[in-house]
């Protein structure tokens, strides 16, 4: 049964569709996607019976997207996605009407070569160009406890609020120089709207810098998590003390017994190298051919007592290269990362729990290592085949209205693996 608000965003669409038909001064493009996936968690941990092993994880999407620029310098897109597939727990039919996007964004200057945008709304975010499966840990992460999501094809996030954006090239300045290619530059002011307690505001800013031909291309971020909470006592617990090693209260500089809180300080640093430009053959790879990247987050950069006592615990690193496929293939990626974790802490979401080991896992060999192997190829324009083969950071999908990830987090065990494969149509 479709939800309310996916009614109501189809019916506003057509509303706004009807109501700029003929009008000079606004350019309508229409976007979207079809595809069909299918997958199987071929080992898990933790196998404790809630998800079914090795059965065909398959579903349908569709998604309808409507652009709308106005006087060249408005940008408004409303986007509506539509699934139909099968619950992993019991294996009963799972059907979502989700709402991926609604924003507006206003370019200052040339829109061509605008040095300034203003986006507000319900908007995909990435910063990390490279990342295809793991890293784009800054916003896809939590500070207490340092989890981290993935998700098939789709190594971004979607945050609700404010982003302000600067890009600064050497085109806009008419310059020629090897220190200096482009600078981007965001400022955002964001909501919580996935993970409770809801609507706390978090500010975070990101910056990237390429040069030397854009062969090197650096960049680095931080959130301040939850900055302004909505209701403090939700975000910090006034009654979880923290304690440390010695079962003793860990009291602050300022003489207060520290409080357990979901509020915390996260950062990334991350980089690209891409040597085709400098070499003599350069026209026989591919565009993504060769590239090597990495990432390195800290989630969280103050220790809590016993609870997070060592900041090396909650540090995820990845690195990643572009097998050169030689146009033949769009992109294969191989991405290893190494996270740290401490055994004692739990790879679960907090939920609405006020402890930050919301479960523990009894008799299982955790592992510190993640991979994958991501390929995609092109058969005609707007027809593709992805892929996903790895142990990641899989979570399932719920079956409430708008789909959310499922507290528990599956590849924790070095023989833990799943595979994915979708073919798609997009235009």
């Amino acid at each position: 049964m479709c939800s309310r608000w996916s009614v109501s965003t189809v019916v506003i669409l057509c509303t706004f569709v009807f109501s700029t038909a003929g009008d000079p001064d606004v350019k309508l493009t229409p976007s979207g996607f079809a595809y069909y996936q299918i997958g199987q968690i071929m080992q898990m941990t933790p196998n404790d019976g809630s998800l079914l092993e090795k059965a065909f994880d398959q579903h349908f999407n569709g998604r309808l997207t409507l652009n709308a620029t106005i006087k060249e310098q408005l940008k408004i897109g409303v986007g509506v996605e539509f699934e139909y597939g099968a619950n992993l727990n019991d294996f009963k039919r799972r059907t979502l009407y989700m709402l991926k996007e609604a924003y507006g964004t206003y370019s200052f200057g040339n829109p061509a070569m605008s040095f300034l945008q203003i986006t507000t709304g319900y908007f995909p975010f990435k910063y990390n160009p490279q990342a295809m499966n793991l890293g784009e840990y800054l916003f896809r992460s939590g500070a207490y406890p340092p989890y981290v999501i993935t998700d098939f094809d789709f190594a971004k996030v979607r945050l609700m609020g404010f982003n302000v954006a600067s890009t600064l090239t050497d085109e806009l300045f008419n310059v020629t120089s090897l220190l200096f290619n482009e600078l981007k530059l965001n400022l955002l002011f964001t909501s919580e709207y996935g993970e409770p307690p809801y609507f706390d505001y978090s500010l975070s800013f990101v910056a990237g810098y390429k040069f030397l031909k854009r062969m090197i291309d650096i960049g680095a971020g931080v959130d301040f998590n939850r900055l302004l909470p909505i209701d403090p006592d939700e975000t910090t617990f006034p009654s979880n003390y923290v304690t440390d090693l010695d079962n003793e209260y860990v009291i602050q500089d300022n003489g207060d017994t520290l409080l357990y809180t979901k509020q915390g300080v996260k950062c990334m640093g991350r980089f690209t190298l891409d040597i085709k430009p400098v070499l003599p053959f350069a026209e026989i790879f591919g565009p993504e051919d060769g590239k090597i990247y990495g990432e390195l987050a800290v989630l969280g950069v103050k220790n809590f007592g016993s609870y997070y006592p060592e900041i090396k615990n909650r540090m995820p690193m990845m690195l990643g290269f572009n097998i050169p496929c030689f146009n033949i293939i769009d992109l294969i990626s191989f991405e290893f990362e190494y996270y740290q974790i401490d055994s004692s802490m739990v790879y679960d979401r907090p939920a609405e729990s006020t402890s930050p080991f919301p479960k523990v896992y009894t008799g299982s060999t955790r592992t510190f290592y993640k991979w994958s192997f991501f390929g995609q190829k092109t058969i005609v324009k707007g027809l593709a085949i992805k892929g996903l083969i790895g142990r990641d950071h899989y979570r399932s999908m719920t079956s409430t209205a708008g789909g959310t990830y499922d507290n528990v987090e599956r590849m924790n065990g070095p023989g833990d693996w799943h595979y994915k494969l979708r073919i798609m149509y997009s235009f």
